[in-house]
């Protein structure tokens, strides 16, 4: 048996919530909220016009901020790369690179590799193009690899199976990736998950090392 294999699910629907229409409010009720509403909306402009750009709900929304701002951005101009590479290069181990859905565009960079100390990156939901950089097997300190959501095409370099053998989950899925999953694969003994559909592979030559892989999940398009 070539791993275990299981189907996607699909994503939990959304909680609506009720709404109620205007015959279950007595007409005069909205004649007491419209008149409280109005007689409090003038004070409340008065007291600070810009109380408004003071507040932040959300309280991730500066960070996504400084990524967004003018644009989308490469991967290598992002501050959390730029952070990760001086305290790599400081000798901090920088373990963790967390930029999905941070608009980013252009290839994943090479100097990806010189992030030596990675245990987990994720550039998921991008717009990213391009190969999988062979150097990106310099992380061999890899446990999560999610680059799933973007446009790379090309295969996966088998360089990354063969040096990233502590890799738990390696999620490529819904890209444009072709060829076959390498035969090195059967070298990860420590992987949990692959998620490769939505792709390109030729998944119908799914290959036998990946029956070595006796406890990882395997979630690829059907034949």
């Amino acid at each position: 048996a070539l791993g275990n294999t299981h189907s996607r699910c699909a994503p939990p629907s959304r909680t609506h919530a009720r709404s109620y229409g205007p015959s279950m409010v007595p007409r005069f009720a909205y004649a007491v909220v419209v008149a409280v509403l109005l007689a409090s909306a003038a004070p409340a402009a008065a007291q600070d016009p810009s109380a408004d750009t003071n507040v932040t709900e959300d309280p991730s929304a500066d960070t996504i901020a400084t990524v967004d701002e003018g644009g989308p951005l490469n991967v290598t101009d992002a501050f959390y790369f730029e952070d990760c590479l001086n305290r790599t290069q400081s000798g901090v181990a920088c373990v963790s690179l967390n930029m999905p859905d941070f608009n980013l565009q252009g290839t994943l960079p090479t100097e990806l590799g010189l992030l030596t100390g990675l245990t987990y990156l994720n550039l998921a939901y991008n717009h990213l193009t391009g190969s999988i950089p062979t150097e990106l097997a310099q992380c061999t300190a890899l446990k999560t690899l999610m680059i799933e959501a973007n446009e790379l095409s090309g295969g996966i370099p088998p360089e990354l199976f063969v040096a990233c053998t502590d890799m738990r989950l390696l999620s490529a899925f819904d890209n444009k990736l072709q060829g076959k999953i390498p035969s090195e694969i059967g070298l990860m003994s420590n992987l949990q998950n692959l998620w490769t559909f939505e792709n390109y592979f030729l998944n119908c030559q799914l290959p036998t090392e990946i029956a070595l892989l006796e406890s990882a999940l395997v979630d690829h398009d059907p034949c």
